[in-house]
């Protein structure tokens, strides 16, 4: 076989074979991504569905947490009062606000 032939044959297997490899390595990519991105879709369908439901939806706004962050931080900071009866918060309340409070209690 001619010299410049065999090389120039050579030549070529090798490069089919870099890429051959590169094929492969590309295909294991994809791979490892699709089993990433599956991964991924089964963590969102996870989260969803652990989602309040519609008219439980407001409690997990922004403002809402807000809120409870407030309402945390003052029982940690013990700026709270217990009431030992809907009776004794009612007196408490007209005390503040200076005039009786009402009920719509039955």
């Amino acid at each position: 076989m001619d010299p410049g032939l065999a090389a120039a044959l050579a030549a070529s297997v090798a490069a089919l074979g870099v890429a051959a490899v590169t094929l492969v390595v590309s295909l294991a990519e994809l791979r490892s991504q699709r089993a990433t991105l599956d991964t991924l879709r089964t963590t969102l369908a996870t989260i969803r569905q652990s989602l309040p439901g519609g008219d439980q939806r407001w409690f997990w706004t922004a403002e809402w947490q807000a809120g409870e962050s407030e309402a945390d931080a003052q029982i940690a900071a013990n700026e709270t009062t217990f009431f030992g009866s809907d009776e004794e918060f009612l007196a408490a309340l007209e005390a503040r606000i200076g005039q009786p409070a009402t009920s719509e209690r039955s």
